[in-house]
């Protein structure tokens, strides 16, 4: 965590609440509000509430073995780094629901700029925040900082709130020393391999690991080699039970082996607006893809040559319609 010239004052967290929402994509606008209130109100003392948004993707939420603390960063002054979560608790991502929090301050820290979260936990246990707000029961005022990042073990992430713009940071000392410390940690999570003869980056100086927001998350790689062992075991079968060349046609095929669901979800779909788009974002062009339903005037390929392929006695015009 970067280092920032305002004193650490005392701090605890005094209650923690969990919120359910129905919002599949959840934003501040469309979370419950904020029901959590300071109990017992010590005079002279501050209060601010946090609400924390974990992400929704598998494995997002934090396990039995969390070791998170979060700190509040205002311009005067930060609070002392408080442990949000005992061995008891855990942020969860497969309930819809926000984790709810009162932070009680022996002194004002002003208008909160920063919130830094610390994962202590180690191993392998990470963890991804959508967002959080914090609720300042003395202003009355609400402020949203995105995150939209993983934490990983023994790592830690700042952000800086959603109104802060790039123009702002010179005329603060607190959000330049953030912003300088967040580009230092991307230098250290992105390092580049020079190319001498370009001058120019050329490409991540890692040949293992892959920044944890850039790599494949634990449920995809489970579901990327699980797939493959699976059409793997169903092709052997199908090899040792019959002769797979006595085939012909996609739906014996299909009938041995099993219509997959992502065909069946796409021939119901293909046509629409949102399918067409789904394309052109990954890289297909839908445009250039036109079905082909009679053989080209100058069509190289004569009956005779395809003859022996064609089982089911049709013509390849016959085949083609």
């Amino acid at each position: 965590m970067a280092e920032y010239d305002v004193p650490a004052i005392n701090s605890t967290i005094q209650q923690r609440e969990e919120v359910p929402y129905n919002d599949d994509n959840p934003s501040s606008n469309s979370l419950p509000p904020f029901r959590l209130k300071p109990n017992p109100l010590e005079a002279d003392h501050y209060y601010y509430g946090i609400r924390v948004v974990t992400g929704s993707q598998e494995e997002a939420g934090t396990d039995f073995n969390a070791d998170i603390y979060a700190t509040l960063i205002g311009n005067k002054a930060r609070s002392d780094g408080d442990k949000m979560l005992g061995w008891w608790e855990i942020f969860s991502n497969d309930n819809k629901q926000c984790n709810d929090l009162i932070l009680e301050c022996s002194q004002s820290i002003g208008e909160v700029l920063v919130v830094s979260l610390e994962n202590k936990a180690s191993g392998k246990h990470s963890w991804y925040v959508d967002f959080l707000e914090v609720h300042d029961f003395s202003s009355a005022e609400k402020r949203v900082f995105p995150c939209y990042h993983w934490i990983g073990a023994e790592d830690s992430i700042s952000c800086s709130s959603s109104t802060k713009l790039l123009q702002d940071i010179g005329s603060n000392q607190i959000l330049e020393k953030h912003r300088d410390y967040q580009i230092k940690r991307r230098r250290e999570i992105y390092p580049w391999m020079r190319n001498e003869d370009l001058c120019l980056p050329s490409s991540i100086d890692s040949s293992v690991d892959l920044p944890l927001d850039e790599g494949f998350e634990k449920l995809k790689n489970f579901h990327f080699f699980s797939n493959a062992l699976i059409g793997a075991l169903k092709s052997k079968v199908a090899g040792l039970s019959l002769d797979v060349d006595s085939l012909y046609g996609y739906e014996q095929y299909a009938s041995l082996l099993g219509e997959p669901d992502f065909r069946v979800y796409e021939l119901g779909r293909w046509m629409s607006d949102v399918e067409f788009g789904r394309q052109v974002l990954n890289g297909v062009n839908p445009v250039v893809i036109h079905r082909c339903e009679s053989l080209p005037a100058k069509f190289p390929v004569t009956n005779e040559m395809v003859q022996s392929s064609l089982h089911r006695g049709l013509t390849l015009d016959q085949e083609m319609k």
